[in-house]
């Protein structure tokens, strides 16, 4: 069963809520796996490895099996996606879109987020994400029972997710409404 995280995430805006719950979703599905991914290529000539380090570093000692990709190429990314069974999106960060997120439940990983920024609108499965605080403690609970709840049953809801954001997220529509804006 895999947990992902994704390239185009900033990891700093989801990482530290996920590495302080991990250990209780492990407890409770023990062959969980976390799979992180990274698209941040800066432009200081320091290696992925020491860029991602200081995230790698939230994760020592954890339970279960971690996955730590870094930068990955789009192929990778959607055999990540597609193998995936939730997308565990802690999100603190107001976005204006989450591309990652919109892929995610194409690919058929259930979401599992905040409604943080366009989170809220993103999300296309209602019950999946919640508008209170991932900072705190009542946020984190309903953030493990989501995430465990989709690790174990989550092949009931997978088709239907996948149905509705292709449509949701198709090239057609938003070229529609594109269109109607311009």
């Amino acid at each position: 069963r895999s947990v992902s995280q994704s390239r185009y995430t900033n990891l700093s805006h989801t990482l530290p809520i996920l590495a302080s719950v991990w250990d209780r979703i492990v407890e409770r599905v023990p062959d969980a796996e976390l799979v992180i991914t990274s698209g941040w290529t800066l432009w200081d000539g320091r290696s992925d490895e020491q860029r991602l380090l200081p995230y790698r570093m939230l994760f020592r000692g954890k339970s279960g099996k971690i996955d730590y990709r870094g930068a990955v190429k789009r192929k990778e990314l959607v055999d990540v996606q597609l193998s995936s069974g939730v997308f565990a999106n802690s999100n603190v960060y107001e976005e204006l879109f989450c591309y990652a997120l919109a892929e995610a439940q194409v690919a058929g990983a259930i979401p599992v987020t905040s409604t943080t920024g366009s989170l809220n609108t993103t999300c296309i499965m209602e019950g999946q994400k919640n508008s209170g605080d991932p900072w705190s403690a009542a946020w984190q609970s309903w953030f493990v029972d989501k995430v465990v709840e989709a690790m174990l049953v989550g092949d009931n809801l997978r088709d239907d997710l996948v149905a509705a954001a292709r449509e949701r997220f198709s090239v057609e529509r938003i070229g529609k409404q594109w269109e109607n804006v311009f």
